[in-house]
């Protein structure tokens, strides 16, 4: 092998693991909150995208520049879906906007026989600057469906 193929080979395996070490890095957990209803109905009209949480108030004290991150932990039950290729998608909203443009893509199919099934997603958001924020779930159907129990974890993360 010539040794400057050697050199330039050397040079991006230095780069992709400086580039993997810095996507790892640890974080300080600041806060967590819980959003928990396991009684209440909610309708989800077709194509439309639904509050199905509570807001919640975070507080972010970053003691890096690089702000803070909050991370959702999300699970909601869906079903009464009468039409087949009914997708869903469980979004975290921060401060009112979508964490994610796409909530991370469609995260199932509510079942079309009107029996149930447990909606899942872990998403995240970082560089929130210091202050206090609201972070909320909604749910999206494509031909609608009914949301009954849900559990959203968020926790806020530093730096």
């Amino acid at each position: 092998m010539p040794r400057g193929f050697r050199i330039k080979l050397m040079s991006a395996v230095v780069v992709l693991f400086s580039g993997l070490s810095a996507m790892a890095q640890s974080r300080t957990l600041q806060g967590t909150y819980i959003d928990n209803q396991v009684s209440v109905s909610t309708g989800i009209p077709a194509g439309t995208m639904v509050a199905i949480g509570n807001p919640i108030t975070v507080s972010c004290t970053p003691s890096f520049k690089t702000g803070c991150t909050v991370v959702a932990d999300m699970w909601a039950s869906n079903g009464s879906g009468s039409t087949t290729g009914n997708q869903f998608e469980l979004c975290l909203f921060v401060d009112g906007a979508r964490a994610d443009a796409y909530c991370y893509g469609y995260q199932g199919i509510t079942p079309a026989d009107g029996t149930w099934v447990m909606a899942t997603s872990s998403q995240s958001l970082s560089g929130l600057t210091s202050g206090s924020h609201t972070v909320q779930a909604y749910f999206w159907s494509r031909y609608g469906c009914t949301v009954i129990g849900r559990h959203f974890n968020y926790m806020v993360y530093n730096p």
